[in-house]
């Protein structure tokens, strides 16, 4: 039985050796992807936060801007960690692992510490929301930062500038859109209060409060560029590494974001009567 339990650990002892670790997480990963992707189609609710926040009733809730912080930080962290690293000649691998790493890291140093500096949300999210968040962006952080600082990236130099080019590309629609969004949640409360403060009905001040519908720049062709763009940013990241675990966030990133995408076009043209009939969900001219 000794030897038995010996030979079975001798064969099987590279299960936890980082190759096998970096390889099972990113096959989970698109596993993962595919399943919540399905699942969102089929039971077609939306994830609980922002104008969904209440779709999942709970009273374990937390401030939105708190629970964004603390979900985002590690993938920010854990990159960081690896970047530094490669300061201290333990990086092994090209120059060109450490862009890609130092551009996951600045887009999660945004994210993490700057974006919500901006947001406004005026009701709480559910812990369970950003609990997932923290789930994933730690176990994303990790599969990005050890695999660029251990492998080699495979695309040829054409994959590796495209890829370069179509994430910058992305980056810029998704924050500009970002940004926008906010600015229309501020000009939405000043409308509000300055109904309010003109009248006592309770109908007057619920119109008060409806959304204000998107208009101009990429909104022109999808209703949400902002989930484009950042799909956009991951596609030409995966393209300008060419490796598994960067193609599995690439695809987790389609499948979470496409179903929110169909439900706020949906929820668009529910709310606005007059919304563009020829603006797409997601990918412009196509979906």
């Amino acid at each position: 039985m000794y030897q038995f339990l010996l030979n079975l650990y001798k064969q099987n002892s590279d299960w936890l050796a980082e190759p096998f670790m970096l390889a099972f997480l990113a096959y989970s990963m698109i596993a993962s992807g595919v399943i919540y992707y399905a699942f969102a189609f089929l039971v077609k609710m939306p994830a609980a936060y922002g104008r969904f926040a209440d779709v999942f009733q709970t009273s374990l809730t937390i401030n939105p801007k708190i629970g964004w912080i603390i979900q985002e930080a590690p993938s920010f962290l854990i990159a960081a960690f690896y970047l530094l690293k490669a300061e201290i000649q333990l990086f092994s691998s090209t120059s060109r692992n450490e862009v890609l790493l130092m551009l996951f890291a600045v887009h999660y140093f945004h994210r993490s510490f700057i974006f919500p500096l901006f947001t406004k949300p005026k009701r709480q999210n559910p812990i369970i929301t950003h609990l997932l968040g923290l789930i994933f962006c730690t176990w994303n952080g990790y599969l990005q930062g050890a695999s660029l600082a251990t492998k080699n990236i495979s695309s040829n130099s054409t994959m590796y500038y495209l890829g370069l080019a179509l994430f910058c590309i992305g980056a810029f629609i998704n924050i500009k859109s970002d940004y926008y969004l906010i600015s229309l949640r501020s000009k939405r409360d000043k409308i509000t209060r300055s109904m309010n403060e003109k009248t006592t009905s309770k109908e007057e001040k619920k119109k008060g409060s409806n959304y204000i519908m998107p208009e101009g720049g990429f909104f022109q062709f999808v209703s949400c560029p902002n989930y484009f763009g950042e799909t956009a940013e991951w596609l030409g990241f995966a393209i300008a590494s060419g490796n598994l675990e960067q193609w599995a966030f690439a695809i987790f990133t389609f499948a979470n974001l496409a179903p929110r995408a169909v439900q706020y076009h949906q929820f668009y043209h529910s709310s606005f009567k007059n919304y563009p009939r020829d603006r797409k969900a997601y990918i412009p001219f196509i979906w």
